[in-house]
């Protein structure tokens, strides 16, 4: 054996095996085993053999070796560690603890070659050479402990299997504290007591700080006891040693651990009195001095950007990664080995792979929804659920999982809970989607069962996709009951929530459950996620090089060519597309509409009945006029106001900004304009924008500019409104609207033809291969997707503008029910107003009622005026007249302004007398006037019928008014 040995290995090995051949154990060692067997029962012979033998030169080690099933293991693992570069042939120290930690591996478990040490068998032999809290038993020695991860990491590569390395994965709280917090256990004691009853869903932040403190503590003389330290006065402060030692995230490290310093005095070092009121010998972390200079510090040089880094995946190519992930069946995802179960088929009784659809489903649902990973990990299943939504019947039924009811039987205040829910929106039933985790709201709900909010959202793929995925786990992975969140192992989450937390974030359902985890009944491991990514990540590069592009998305890769990292990350799915989606304002599934369906919506107000009659009613030169006085009025006394009274009968894009504005106390250069005030006379447009970046020293806040440029006053934060502009914004948030609509047309008109080019690319590539793609066709596709870029920023803008004016809209409408008695404002409400409960309601509409309100409008406010938009209107009456065998009025002998009269006369007259199917009908050429029922002969004929039509209306407006 010998002999065979060393053709293969290095002489050294050789004599080692020998060695390992002709010396049995030692009898001390065994007799010390021995006693300790019978002393402890649960003593861990692999730790108490290499802790014994530990501090024995490796040649004299080498003799409590025996047996050849260790030569064979020792053999096959150092062949594959160097194999797969998990060790290096020149790293002899840490071959020698492999061999040792191997031998005995194989003494006690009995094991002859790596493809035996299953992920059971690892566990055990992990669980001997660590705590319960995972940290490493404190007698093994380091060399131990890095042959203990070597043997992992080339385990993981054997197995094909990262379970091996997160099996030996630390728990990081502890770990991380271990070294630097001894002889600072008191001190590390309060820390986690503190930092545990925080509501934090992440406790990195703390950690990272307090091990920053200690560094410093480590500094000064006599700091191991936190009471004698803080109630002593220091030379050389905390802030002190951040900014001397240029420290990462120092100002974050300052006030988290001056918030933690001061809970210890104010609980250990303060004496109360009779009063309530306090005594306190300790001195603060930081002087008021220097917690003034850590707040002007906002950013350091080393602090994380307030925007991400990441890369933003393009809208072309997160399109094809859904075609990816979802076309033929789902064929490529199938086509990955690594997401499959193995199920017992309880009618063959055999064992069977099944294809596990979690990943895949995940990141089509987030190729859809604007939100982060961890929220669509979080997602309820809605099995507790009572009601469940049918896709085939188009409405909600009764739930007939095992789990129905749950949570309404344990009288819970949520007893609706899936992914998929049941939401009220526009005064209607619908269907929609809950997020039941946000990191900024979660704060003001506690993580409980109230926390999350609601998308309402009729995505029919999203539904497809959860109801899919639920399916497939109520047959291959049911649950007996839902998961507490405390019981998912630690490496499903990337953060690490405070005790506090744990308790209160409510058990689930979890849709996302992995079965491809040790514990199926939680969501899958970030690892699981990340591997699955980065094959998606490998195959978008190859289909994109297949048709012509030149990328590199993968960036890193190992040896056997599997990627290790992409210039991609899932975060970069959340950002890509309309940012408009994942803004508060238009209901999401308006949006969609108007986007996906390029349907023409109309806004109406709570307190304008929806007919013709009744909007012309409004929009009338008398009412205008009674609205501008109202205006005037309401600008002059808002000027002379207190920023208290002005609070409660106005509305504002930012409050901050607006009580700045009242403070200053100079009004000359306040400006009434078509939707509200201007403070500023339009003069800082350039800096009405977002905040860029909070004040640093020179005590000056950065903000950008308003987005959409100058007079865009709705996005502005100085901008000011009130009730007297209802109208003019109810009429600018439905040009929106409309301009959304045709926006949406150009965009996919510019993907079309995108589209198209992309396929001549592709054909080329596939034929002859990609260095036949012209110059020419590279150079019109990159002008094609700048172009679409560009629409799409535009249509983006719109929507957005849309959310800002409804905000208003819906500001105002809460001004409605304001008291007013203690101020003079009762005299500025608008016009028509009915007190109602009722919210601003959307309709889909035909496109020329829509049209032709705008048209109208624009009559009396300037700022909906839109020549294109009239011609549109006009063109659909003059086609209609040519339909009916008239003259169209366009192409009359009619002044322009006699061409304006009649055309509005007989619009308002077609809105009236029609319903939108009818006017589609008209549109498209499908019926005629007379077969509608109107008897006419000639252009005048039917011209002087609209405007009979025209005056009795404004004769019934009249006698309304009598």
């Amino acid at each position: 054996m010998a002999k065979g040995i060393i053709s293969e290995l290095t002489d050294e090995l050789a004599i080692s095996f020998l060695a390992l051949q002709h010396y049995p154990v030692d009898q001390d060692v065994i007799d010390y085993l021995n006693e300790r067997s019978k002393a402890d029962d649960e003593f861990l012979p692999l730790v108490e053999v290499l802790t014994f033998r530990g501090g024995i030169p490796y040649k004299e080690n080498l003799k409590v070796l025996e047996a050849d099933n260790a030569i064979e293991l020792v053999k096959d693992a150092l062949k594959q560690a160097y194999h797969f570069e998990s060790l290096k042939k020149n790293q002899t120290t840490k071959r020698n603890a492999i061999i040792i930690l191997l031998s005995y591996i194989a003494k006690y478990f009995q094991i002859t070659s790596l493809q035996e040490i299953t992920l059971e068998v690892w566990n055990s032999i992990v669980a001997q050479l660590k705590n319960e809290d995972t940290s490493y038993r404190e007698q093994l020695a380091e060399r131990f402990i890095n042959a203990t991860r070597i043997l992992a990491k080339t385990l993981a590569k054997v197995h094909n299997n990262d379970e091996y390395i997160a099996a030996i994965s630390i728990k990081r709280s502890d770990y991380h504290f271990g070294s630097i917090a001894a002889g600072y256990e008191k001190w590390h004691s309060l820390f986690e007591e503190w930092r545990d009853g925080l509501l934090l869903k992440s406790t990195k932040d703390r950690n990272a700080s307090f091990s920053k403190l200690l560094n410093y503590l480590r500094t000064i003389e006599n700091s191991n006891d936190p009471f004698v330290f803080l109630a002593t006065e220091r030379k050389y402060t905390f802030w002190k040693y951040l900014d001397d030692n240029d420290v990462n995230n120092k100002r974050a490290a300052a006030l988290n651990m001056n918030d933690f310093a001061n809970w210890i005095i104010e609980g250990h070092l303060t004496e109360e009195d009779e009063d309530g009121g306090g005594t306190s010998i300790g001195y603060p972390l930081l002087t008021a001095k220097e917690i003034k200079l850590v707040i002007d510090t906002k950013y350091d040089n080393k602090s994380k950007p307030p925007e991400s880094v990441k890369q933003s995946m393009p809208t072309k190519w997160l399109m094809l990664c859904k075609e990816i992930l979802s076309e033929d069946e789902y064929a490529w995802p199938k086509s990955q080995e690594k997401e499959y179960i193995e199920v017992v088929n309880s009618d063959t009784n055999k064992i069977e792979r099944i294809w596990c659809p979690v990943s895949t489903h995940l990141y089509l649902i987030m190729c859809e929804l604007p939100v982060r990973r961890i929220q669509v990990k979080s997602s309820d299943s809605g099995e507790g659920d009572s009601q469940i939504y049918s896709q085939e019947d188009k409405k909600w039924v009764t739930n007939t999982s095992l789990h129905a009811g749950y949570w309404k039987q344990l009288g819970n205040k949520v007893a609706e809970r899936g992914f998929i829910r049941k939401i009220h929106s526009q005064g209607k039933e619908t269907v929609g989607i809950y997020i039941n985790t946000n990191k900024t709201q979660d704060r003001a709900q506690g993580f409980s069962e109230t926390s999350g909010y609601e998308i309402p959202w009729h995505n029919e793929s999203i539904i497809k996709y959860a109801y899919e995925l639920l399916a497939w786990q109520e047959k291959y992975n049911p649950v007996k009951a839902p998961k507490k969140y405390k019981d998912i192992p630690k490496n499903v989450w990337s953060t690490r929530p405070t005790e506090l937390v744990k308790e209160i974030i409510p058990d689930r359902f979890y849709l996302f459950r992995s079965p491809l985890n040790p514990s199926v009944d939680s969501p899958p491991a970030d690892w699981l996620l990340n591997r699955f990514w980065l094959a998606l990540m490998d195959e978008l590069e190859k289909r994109l090089k297949e048709q012509g592009e030149d990328v590199e998305i993968i960036t890193d890769r190992e040896e056997n060519g599997v990627p290790k990292a992409s210039i991609f990350t899932p975060h970069g799915l959340r950002v890509t597309g309309l940012t408009a989606f994942v803004e508060n304002g238009v209901p999401i599934d308006i949006l969609s509409k108007i986007v996906a369906g390029h349907a023409s919506i109309l806004m109406t107000l709570y307190y304008i009945k929806h007919t013709p009659a009744h909007v012309s009613e409004i929009l009338t030169s008398a009412q205008k006029q009674i609205e501008d006085n109202q205006q005037i009025d309401f600008a002059n006394w808002l000027k002379s106001s207190a920023w208290a009274d002005a609070q409660k009968y106005s509305i504002f894009n930012d409050e901050q900004t607006a009580k700045g504005v009242f403070e200053q106390g100079v009004r000359a250069l306040w400006e009434s304009n078509q939707l509200g005030l201007c403070p500023n006379a339009g003069t800082l447009c350039n800096i009405g924008g977002e905040l860029l970046r909070k004040a640093g020293k020179n005590g000056k806040d950065v903000y950008g500019e308003v987005p959409g440029g100058v007079g865009n006053c709705v996005r502005c934060r100085f901008f000011i409104s009130g009730k007297p502009w209802l109208i003019p914004l109810w009429l600018h948030g439905n040009k929106l609207l409309a301009d959304a609509q045709k926006l949406s047309i150009d965009v996919e008109q510019a993907r079309t033809e995108l589209e198209v080019l992309y396929g001549k690319r592709k054909s080329i590539a596939k034929e002859k291969g990609a260095a036949f793609i012209t110059s020419s066709l590279k150079a019109e596709i990159k002008s094609a997707e700048a172009l679409l870029a560009r629409k799409t920023e535009t249509l983006d803008q719109k929507l957005c503008d849309a959310h800002a004016t409804y905000r208003l809209i819906e500001g105002v409408r809460c001004l409605a029910n304001a008291d007013f008695d203690t101020s003079e404002a009762h005299k500025y409400i608008p016009i028509r107003l009915v007190d109602s409960p009722e919210e601003t309601k959307f309709f889909e509409q035909n496109k020329f009622r829509q049209q032709d309100l705008l048209v109208q409008a624009s009559r009396l406010y300037a700022h909906v005026r839109d020549n294109d938009l009239e011609q549109e209107r006009n063109h659909f009456i003059d086609k209609v007249m040519l339909n009916a065998g008239m003259m169209p009025i366009t192409m009359g002998s009619l002044t322009e302004t006699e061409v304006k009269n009649a055309s509005d006369a007989l619009a308002s007259y077609l809105t009236y007398k029609f319903t939108d199917q009818e006017l589609n009908q008209l549109d498209a050429n499908a019926v005629t006037l007379q077969q509608l029922g109107v008897k006419i002969q000639s252009t005048e004929q039917l011209i002087n019928m609209a405007k009979t039509h025209t005056k009795a209306l404004e004769n019934n407006k009249d006698q309304q008014d009598d």
